[in-house]
């Protein structure tokens, strides 16, 4: 991370073009190649929305994890608002809501806890990969923790990107959900 190359793929596959690559230096051999990459995954940070208060080019080239990844986190989050196109994060969940017939509030609601909610947002996209017999009822710490477990598994097998972990759910990380239900929302769009 510490050549600024990752971040720069990652900027140029959610913007393609955004990177001036004859600047970069593929194979940095000094502190001077690193630096140059480094300002410039500052600056198409910067050109990408990322707010970079307090964070720059010297987080990444020095390894600092907080900074690093609270550039990841900002990246991810416009890579799925930019596969949902202009809905918000209201007009995610409302899809939520009348998708599953279940209520939740927000992101960080209780109606995530189980997991049974996400599944119910794959069987929408795809009932056949849903096995009944492995969704439980959630009532106990171990059946929210498989149901968990099952709803990552069936997001991926349908062709999900996931970047959440169980504990993510358990935890109620609302950020991560978002992120896993634009990649669910992202697959009914396809099949749709």
């Amino acid at each position: 991370m510490k050549d600024g190359l990752i971040l720069l793929k990652v900027m140029d596959k959610i913007r393609p073009g955004i990177v001036n690559w004859k600047g970069v230096s593929m194979k940095c051999k000094n502190v001077f190649d690193r630096n140059g990459n480094c300002d410039e995954a500052e600056r198409c940070a910067v050109e990408l929305g990322v707010k970079m208060i307090g964070i720059g080019a010297e987080d990444i080239r020095e390894g600092r994890k907080q900074g690093v990844l609270a550039i990841v986190w900002q990246l991810m989050r416009v890579h799925y608002l930019q596969i949902i196109g202009s809905k918000t994060e209201a007009q995610i969940l409302e899809w939520v809501n009348t998708t599953t017939g279940k209520e939740a509030k927000s992101f960080g609601d209780e109606a995530f806890a189980d997991g049974t909610l996400l599944i119910d947002l794959a069987r929408s996209i795809e009932p056949r990969a849903i096995n009944e017999e492995l969704v439980l009822k959630g009532e106990t710490e171990e059946e929210r923790v498989l149901n968990a477990k099952y709803a990552i598994s069936v997001a991926r097998k349908l062709g999900a990107i996931v970047f959440l972990v169980y504990d993510d759910i358990l935890g109620l990380n609302k950020k991560m959900i978002l992120i896993f239900v634009c990649s669910l929302y992202d697959l009914a769009q396809q099949v749709a």
